[in-house]
């Protein structure tokens, strides 16, 4: 599908901001693997127009702008096959109260977008292609009627009720985005449960980092940069924007207090206001470089003896995977951070990561002296495993299997008239009302049991969920699925006795040929691919329990869903553990009793708990060779 389908990437950020973004780093991916990709950047108002004038980037587009079509910027620095567009200028409707006036203007705005998207498909001849709305909820009504997307997703990327300025109309917007996306991809566990309140096909896709870049902090040899060049003492850096919401600025002021004999190097945007009134500019020993490109920050990073993410722990933050973590570890640097969110948490084992301030200050002392070979490449193998191609490949193989479901290929009629009788929306509304949501929850299963009544087990099911030609399920199988996810078992594969299969909490899909062994259980999200053989005993679960508050007990938490993906052809051996989140690589093999906590590579076997990789495919000389030193999966 991906080398014949394009990509229009429409995107609150710009592709000529001074920082980097998730959207950026996956469209230069997208472009690098051979994708078309047409990028729509935020398109300028009038009032920004005016405001802003003299602004570099106004002086570039203030020809262009009002005129009758947008305009392809072809003066960038950017891949092959990757286009940047600019949509005509917009109206300033923010300010503006909910209600009729607003939603007219809206319109209008949604119309000038709408006809740059035609123009896209027009001008390059785009026949197959996916819609990306990157965190830019504020425009509604964008897809073309008579050319729709093969698949129309919304990306999250922070949670949008934590921004001033976004609050206002951004968080009904986005509902009404997320709901009426094919999909939605977010950046973060916390996100996922966001989103899953509006739309049942929800992932996550981290953010990665640009490995080529980073490493060369480690590889090249630098100059120092001018703003450092008389600096004698260590350096403690970091990179990024002071985001005033996200960054703990009474920490900074005390890292840099507490550290007096060394340097606060800030490579980054900031706020005049935040640095006075966190009285940052009174202290000498804090240096302010102001933005800088991407490719320029290995050099500061290269005289940085080790790195931070000082964020808040707030509810804005508690949604944040950062961009640049792995941007750090994949610089070889020790990294000190704040606890602020599920995601940073499972980065425990090669960070150093602080549960207060005064833990976050002295933990710098520790950070300056990590740097055994040892722990730089365990920094480096993380990091390793989450590139920006892993993370266009997991996005591809997400859309591959929905344009596979919703075109029918596994034959999965039934489907599509599930959603016909309204399923999916009759779920979503029930979400509102718990009282009847309860009931209803009642009637499927009995109170405090977790396997559905008879009636739905030999009446609804078959009713509502599509099973493959040939397909089999044992007599002593355990099969509890219910009607708000979706459950299918391809044509000629087979679930084997005391298996159990639980579609409550996400789909489990499980394709063509493939077999179930004896007493394994599988809990979506789970999607399984062709030609998958699993042994006995083996657990698969998209499935985790919340766990933090100690007043409530373990049940009564949050559940944390993270879909699993193993591709077709693996072969997952006895007693194997595979965890949420993780995929499994095609024609891949789990050796027996492994516990799986990583995505695995295509044509890999790993082994172990946890599973690390032993041999991989050698194509050029067709034959599995080992890995003589173990190194962190990737995919």
């Amino acid at each position: 599908m991906k080398k014949t389908t394009d990509v229009i990437y429409f995107t609150i950020f710009r592709w000529d901001n001074a920082f980097s973004s998730t959207s950026h780093s996956f469209a230069k991916e997208f472009a690098k693997q051979g994708t078309r990709v047409f990028y729509i950047s935020h398109p300028f108002t009038y009032k920004y127009y005016f405001t802003k004038a003299g602004l570099k980037m106004i002086e570039r587009f203030k020809g262009v702008l009002f005129k009758g079509k947008p305009f392809v910027d072809e003066d960038i620095d950017g891949p092959e096959n990757f286009y940047s567009i600019i949509p005509k200028i917009m109206y300033p409707i923010n300010w503006l109260p909910p209600g009729r006036f607003y939603n007219w203007m809206l319109a209008k705005n949604d119309k000038k977008v709408r006809e740059s998207i035609d123009y896209i498909i027009e001008k390059y001849d785009v026949k197959d292609y996916i819609l990306i709305n990157c965190f830019d909820p504020f425009f509604q009504d964008i897809i073309p009627q008579n050319n729709p997307p093969l698949v129309n997703i919304y990306q999250s990327v922070d949670d949008i009720s934590q921004n001033p300025y976004t609050i206002r109309h951004g968080v009904e917007q986005e509902k009404a985005s997320a709901t009426n996306a094919d999909m939605v991809i977010t950046t973060s566990s916390n996100l996922k449960e966001i989103m899953s309140v509006y739309n049942k096909e929800v992932h996550t896709i981290h953010n990665a980092a640009d490995i080529a870049i980073f490493n060369r902090t480690m590889h090249e040899k630098f100059e120092r940069p001018e703003e450092i060049k008389d600096v004698k003492t260590k350096i403690i850096g970091f990179t990024g924007c002071l985001d005033p919401i996200r960054i703990n600025y009474p920490l900074l002021y005390n890292i840099a207090v507490e550290h007096s004999d060394k340097t606060l190097l800030i490579v980054g945007p900031y706020g005049e206001n935040e640095i006075q009134q966190a009285k940052l500019h009174t202290l000498a020993n804090v240096v302010f470089t102001g933005s800088k490109n991407i490719n320029d920050l290995p050099q500061y990073l290269h005289f940085m003896d080790c790195v931070i993410i000082p964020f808040a722990c707030n509810t804005l933050t508690k949604s944040i995977y950062p961009l640049k973590i792995n941007e750090y570890l994949a610089s070889g640097k020790p990294v000190v951070s704040s606890n602020f969110s599920i995601d940073i948490l499972t980065f425990k084992d090669v960070i150093h990561l602080a549960e207060d301030e005064n833990q976050f200050v002295a933990m710098i002392y520790d950070a300056l002296l990590d740097n055994s070979s040892e722990n730089v490449e365990n920094r480096l193998a993380v990091a390793e495993s989450n590139s920006w191609k892993a993370r266009v490949e997991q996005l591809w193989y997400i859309v591959e299997n929905f344009n596979t479901r919703k075109n029918k290929s596994l034959s999965t009629a039934k489907l599509k008239s599930q959603e016909s009788i309204g399923m999916k929306r009759y779920v979503k509304k029930l979400n509102d009302k718990p009282a009847l949501k309860g009931f209803l929850h009642w009637c499927l299963i009995p109170r405090n049991d977790y396997k559905p009544r008879w009636w739905v087990r030999y009446f609804l099911t078959p009713l509502i969920h599509t099973r493959g030609k040939g397909s089999r399920i044992r007599r002593k199988a355990r099969i509890d699925v219910l009607p708000n996810n979706t459950f299918y078992l391809g044509a000629g594969a087979l679930v084997e006795d005391y298996a159990v299969v639980n579609n409550a909490v996400g789909d489990v899909i499980i394709g063509d040929r493939s077999l179930i062994g004896i007493s394994s259980t599988v809990i979506g999200p789970v999607t399984i691919g062709n030609d998958v053989m699993m042994a006995q005993n083996i657990v698969i679960s998209g499935l985790n329990h919340g766990y933090e508050d100690i007043q409530f007990s373990i049940r009564e938490q949050l559940t944390i869903t993270n879909h699993i993906y193993i591709k077709d052809e693996a072969w997952i051996g006895a007693n194997s553990v595979i965890v949420a989140g993780v995929t499994i690589g095609k024609h891949s093999i789990v050796a027996a009793g492994s516990v799986v906590t990583k995505n695995v590579p295509d044509y890999t076997i790993v082994a172990g708990s946890p599973a690390k990789i032993v041999k991989q495919y050698n194509f050029e000389t067709e034959t599995w060779d080992k890995v003589s030193k173990l190194v962190s999966n990737k995919i």
